[in-house]
Formats: C-alpha cells, structure tokens, sequence
C-alpha cells in the first residue's frame, strides 16, 4: 500500500496485510497488549507494534506517508470520558476521511460486551491516507471483540478495494480547485455551482 492509495494483502505471508499496533502509554497492561497482537494475528496481520511517550502530541504527527505500508492502524487505549482532549480528538485531527459508521460498529459491540463507558466515549474512526485508523479501550474482551468485528468488516473492504482501487486513491487537499472543474459550455463566465432559473414568465412576478 503507497501512500494516498489501498492495495489489499494476500493469503500467504509475504502479503499478509499490515498493522501499526499502537498503544497509548507505558501504563496500558502488557496483557492487553498481547492481547491484540493475538487477534491481530489469527486474523492474518503482520503486526508492528509501537508504545508512544507522548500519545496526543505524536498522534497529532500522524499522516498518511507516516502510516504509508499499512492497512490498519489501531490505537489502544487513551481514551476518556470527560471533557478534556484524549488520543481520539489527537487522530481525528490527523484524518484524511472520517468514518462514523466505524465508530458505531464498535460502540455497539463494546455496548454488547459489557462496555457501558462506550456511550460516553468519543472514539475516533477513518481513513488515514490509505489506512484505516481507529481508537480502541484498554480492556481485553472489550478489545478482543471490537478487533475481531473490525478486522471481519476490513476483510471485506480489503476485497471490494483489490477491485475498485480508485475508489480509494486519496486527492491531497488543495489539488482539486475551480479551474479543474467543467465550465457552463453556454456562459464560460458563470458559476460552477448551478443555480435554479425562476419558471415565471418574466413580467411575472417572483414572490
């Protein structure tokens, strides 16, 4: 997977998809830890795990050239239930696209699991240039089943993009302006945005 676009992995190990594990601080359990590796695992990834010092300050770097090579991101543990800036507002700063129906997969599972703080998390869900990136709680079985629905549901978006990838080149900001856009073939000076013309005869009046 280059940067800006998705290329999904194969069946043997040499394609297998790539993760970028990243857990939040020092002070989330090595079980849990190991605990998504092992999902992670079963579930055919390539694993690459990394411990921040400073999660909200080395979120907020994050950037698709940084995450270019993998499929999936995920953030573990960081996450709040006040009002105070977490890791979650640190990704979603950082997203290329965000993905809200991510984010209400996993609160339902979380919800299902026992999980009653998912309703006041804010966790964060989206493209990160051509990878996923996702939030997740510091708690085993919470994470184990969110992992498990999330890795079953980017299996499927991994085979529709090894067919349609355009569907998931990403345009940099800025690259798209109005001079790339058509003209009004009949009035080269008019807006791009297509306004209504009124349907009243013109001595009519409008209103």
């Amino acid at each position: 997977m280059s940067t800006g676009s998705y290329s999904g992995g194969g069946d043997d190990e040499a394609s297998a998809p790539r993760v970028l594990l990243v857990v939040s601080s020092t002070a989330v359990p090595f079980p849990v830890r190991s605990t998504a590796r092992e999902v992670l695992e079963d579930h055919g990834y390539d694993v690459v795990e990394t411990v921040l010092d400073d999660a909200q300050a080395q979120l907020a770097d994050l950037s698709p050239a940084v995450v270019a090579g993998f499929e999936l991101c995920a953030v573990v543990g960081g996450l709040t239930v006040g009002p105070q800036p977490d890791v979650a507002d640190a990704l979603r700063s950082v997203l290329t696209a965000p993905l809200p129906g991510v984010v209400d997969m996993l609160r339902g599972v979380q919800v299902e699991t026992g999980y009653a703080r998912a309703v006041f998390e804010s966790p964060a869900a989206g493209w990160l240039g051509g990878a996923l990136a996702v939030t997740l709680p510091a708690q085993r079985e919470v994470l184990a089943e969110s992992l498990a629905e999330l890795v079953a549901a980017h299996a499927e978006v991994r085979g529709y993009a090894s067919e349609h990838p355009s569907a998931f080149e990403v345009v940099p900001p800025g690259a798209e302006t109005a001079a790339d856009l058509p003209e009004d073939e009949n009035r080269p000076d008019a807006t791009i945005l297509r306004m209504p013309r009124p349907t009243a005869p013109p001595d009519s009046p409008l209103v």
